[in-house]
């Protein structure tokens, strides 16, 4: 994905999400301020910080010979090292954009609760985003096409072939596919079909990282590390609404009796646990 699209991307979640940050107070959909305003604000911040920060850095100009031989990898990353495919690399785009866009749909499925489950979604992809691109900034690798060839010059010219780690698109896939599975898992009116879709976004999700490494751009443990953060924003971002969903418009800790699926969640000084029933 070249630059300038990822900026796109990531300019169109920032201001849909203000948006959404504007417009859940006034829907019925149960909102915390304090919640979103700190959800909203620092994802948005995190953005902002690490596109400035990336614009702003240096980048190593590409010598013509990998920085790390190729049999010093580690075994994980060698034993799938792929030469650039630009066909692959538009699909698995593509894909990313798909998967992303289902939540979108389900949102506005939702009536008067679409501002509040569109605000908890792209609270969740500019968390996913930006922790992808300050994990991008932190972390200097280059990509794997770099052991071949047919990269475009353009990947050289503006640094991004020393973006490899972590995988962008499957953080950004598998933030979608796990946040749609966990607000689904509470939402009763979603019972006839929320295996088949959470299953299909899974797939795609998983489509999206084997693309990732078949493209070339990306080591296993890319997209694993990947897979991960975006996991990790999925679950936690409608975590933190639990007894939200159904509320009355600011009110945190409403009930969620509304559906017959319950949560539980503690804190404790041996850790942290969380539950649900169906």
């Amino acid at each position: 994905m070249s630059s300038v699209f990822k900026r796109g991307i990531a300019i169109f979640f920032v201001v849909v999400a203000g948006l959404s940050l504007v417009a859940a107070s006034q829907s019925s959909f149960g909102v915390s301020t304090s919640l979103d305003v700190s959800l909203g604000v620092g994802s948005l911040a995190l953005v902002g910080g690490n596109l400035v920060w990336e614009k702003q850095s240096s980048f190593p100009v590409y010598s013509g010979v990998p920085a790390v031989a190729f049999e010093d990898l580690n075994f994980l990353d060698g034993i799938a090292v792929f030469g650039y495919n630009g066909v692959v690399d538009k699909v698995s785009t593509f894909a990313t954009i798909g998967v992303l866009a289902v939540p979108c749909v389900y949102s506005l499925l939702k009536g008067d609760a679409m501002w509040g489950y569109g605000l908890m979604y792209f609270e969740t992809v500019a968390m996913t985003y930006g922790l992808k691109e300050l994990a991008k900034n932190l972390v200097v690798r280059e990509r794997p096409y770099v052991y071949g060839s047919g990269a475009p010059a353009e990947e050289f010219s503006n640094g991004d072939y020393c973006r490899s780690f972590p995988s962008g698109h499957t953080a950004l896939a598998f933030a979608s596919a796990t946040f749609l599975t966990m607000v689904m898992g509470f939402d009763d009116s979603a019972s006839p079909w929320r295996l088949p879709v959470c299953i299909g976004s899974y797939a795609v999700a998983l489509g999206v990282a084997t693309s990732r490494v078949l493209s070339g751009n990306h080591y296993i443990t890319d997209v694993l590390v990947g897979a991960l953060i975006g996991a990790a924003c999925g679950v936690a971002v409608p975590l933190l609404h639990l007894g939200s969903l159904g509320g009355a418009s600011g009110s945190s800790n409403s009930s969620s009796s509304a559906n017959s699926n319950t949560a539980s969640f503690g804190i404790s000084p041996t850790g942290v646990a969380f539950g649900f029933s169906f």
